[in-house]
């Protein structure tokens, strides 16, 4: 009996602690939100290897069920401050949303006047429900996403003059 109540301790605080992560992670991104509408950003031009590797590093170091493979060219970008809490909300939907293990592919294609930060995964995709909310830039009680990664990337990549495709 005092090895179930133990055990059913243990389970709770388990949940209590996966819920206030789960909590501190949406204000983290309702903060990122509340900046860009607020705050008057400024520029900055930063290498695309600097807000790639730090993404990938943080996530490499913790799950290793998770493998990147990036290819970034050295170029760098003009970009808002912050913006690779864009990238980190890419990398967090493939690994939050597809079985482990899973492979993330990060690449750049640079042109003469842009530079495309591709970010794929193995997995499934994003549905086309999901695409086409970010798409039509609004929600409504029966077309709205599963949560606010899509439209953190979406706004940082629209105010630093980009397109999310």
């Amino acid at each position: 009996m005092v090895s179930k109540s133990v055990g059913s301790a243990a389970l709770i605080a388990v949940q209590i602690s996966t819920s206030v992560k789960t909590q501190t992670n949406h204000y983290e991104k309702a903060r990122s939100i509340e900046r860009l509408i607020d705050e008057s950003l400024s520029t900055v031009n930063q290498p695309v290897e600097t807000f790639v590797g730090d993404v990938v590093d943080r996530y490499q170091q913790q799950d290793n069920a998770v493998t990147f493979n990036a290819a970034i060219d050295d170029v760098s970008v003009r970009v808002i401050k912050g913006f690779e809490i864009a990238v980190e909300n890419a990398v967090e939907n493939a690994i939050k949303h597809n079985p482990k293990p899973v492979t993330i592919e990060l690449e750049t294609e640079v042109s003469d006047d842009t530079v495309d930060l591709i970010v794929r995964d193995d997995g499934s995709g994003i549905s086309s429900h999901e695409v086409a909310v970010i798409e039509n830039e609004e929600e409504s009680d029966l077309a709205h996403g599963s949560g606010v990664g899509l439209w953190v990337m979406k706004w940082y990549v629209k105010k630093t003059g980009g397109n999310l495709n």
